[in-house]
């Protein structure tokens, strides 16, 4: 097994503004551009951005300090435009979306595109992938480094590039296995749901979803925890520290219940009477008057889900659907972590049940889940496919008309 040589790449890092033209220069004129994140989490109320790594065609790998005060927005509408290549990408565009930065409109996320090629139990880390398809080895000695320190150590810029210098041959490699495969568009597909899913993470607007106890409200409820919520987030922005520590959770869901709407009712509200005391009454009161008239279209509102609870059916029949979902998988070589989770499975069965027999829906009936394992599960439940056990298929099973 080969072992990359971070000396062909001698580290590189930009830290002063008239160093960045020329690598946004060569970023326009690039089709593909592979892009790795370093921040830190711990203690902070949002990821800060400590590095950014780039491999770019026909310029040497670098890594951008976004804590050197550069201006990175002409980095950013470059990288907007063009096709980013990234591995396991949604805490990676999650921070870009926190900085308020334009996200690539396309990305390719080479753990998708690898969980397409390649039955896997879990998630495959980079270095896992990098030496299953590149037979390189990469180092992961700096993977619990503290990015935020100044200056940073040769090792840890030696390490921050490794994980971007194997990321356009390991594009290369897996876009022309997909698209001989003809899964290309499915690789694509679940990349861009994860840049959907990392952006809308990271608005305002979600941070209700954050809040422990939600699940306890809905309707009216739900929409004045929304927009205390909001207003929890920007001064715990404001204050640069957690949510938590502006207001716990408990106590939001509690205000939310009460739903204050008048000076007299927050008044009453013997839990919230520290925050008011603190000159946080009428923020308080807005927030819930905001939500509590919010129109009702507008509501904030969980999945729904057909009630099935205590029917001794479903979850047999979960069972066997879930067993079928993972050995198919393991028949086409996709891995199960791609396809649908147990809840997936679960809502199929709950679904086909409600509506006894009929059409099932959910998420493993669309897009390309349906086209590869949806309509065979929808026939299997309608009676129109029957399951054999075949030891000679990969999956050891098969679907055949029912005599």
């Amino acid at each position: 097994m080969a072992k990359s040589n971070p000396k062909k790449h001698p580290p590189s890092i930009i830290d002063h503004a008239d160093s960045l033209p020329p690598l946004v220069a060569a970023i326009e004129q690039a089709e593909v551009v592979g892009l790795d994140t370093e921040f830190q989490r711990e203690g902070r109320l949002a990821p800060e951005l400590c590095l950014l790594q780039l491999a770019v065609p026909g310029h040497p790998f670098v890594a951008v300090d976004p804590l050197a005060g550069l201006d990175l927005s002409p980095l950013f509408d470059a990288l907007q435009e063009k096709r980013v290549v990234l591995h396991d990408a949604r805490q990676d565009i999650e921070v870009i979306a926190y900085l308020d930065q334009p996200i690539p409109r396309e990305i390719f996320d080479t753990q998708i595109a690898y969980g397409f090629l390649h039955c896997t139990d879990g998630r495959p880390g980079y270095a896992k992938v990098v030496e299953a398809v590149l037979g390189e080895e990469v180092s992961r000695d700096q993977s619990m480094s503290d990015w935020s320190r100044r200056p940073l150590k040769p090792a840890q810029l030696r390490y921050a590039l490794e994980d971007v210098q194997h990321l356009l041959p390991l594009y290369q490699r897996l876009h022309d296995e997909l698209e001989a495969a003809g899964r290309l568009s499915w690789a694509l597909e679940g990349s861009a749901a994860i840049r959907t899913v990392a952006i809308e993470s990271a608005q305002p607007s979600a941070a209700w979803t954050r809040v422990s106890g939600a699940k306890s409200l809905k309707g009216r409820g739900l929409s004045v925890l929304s927009a205390l919520a909001q207003w929890r987030e920007g001064l715990a922005i404001e204050r640069r520290t957690l949510p938590k520590r502006v207001m716990p959770d408990s106590i939001l869901v509690a205000l939310a219940k009460a739903a204050p709407v008048t000076e007299e009712a927050l008044r009453d509200i013997r839990l919230v009477q520290r925050w008011v005391s603190d000159g946080h009454g009428p923020d308080l009161l807005a927030a819930s008057q905001a939500g509590a008239h919010a129109d009702p279209s507008t509501w904030p509102r969980w999945p729904k889900q057909a009630h099935l609870a205590g029917d001794p059916r479903l979850t047999g029949i979960a069972l066997i659907l879930d067993g079928c979902l993972k050995s198919m998988c393991r028949g086409q070589g996709i891995s199960p972590w791609l396809v649908g989770t147990r809840a997936d499975v679960e809502e199929m069965a709950r679904r086909w049940l409600a509506r006894r027999g009929g059409a099932t829906g959910g998420a493993l009936t669309e897009g390309w889940r349906g086209e590869a394992f949806g309509d065979a599960l929808t026939a299997l439940l309608s009676g129109q496919l029957a399951l054999r056990v075949d030891l000679s298929t990969a999956s050891g099973i098969s679907f055949v008309k029912p005599r």
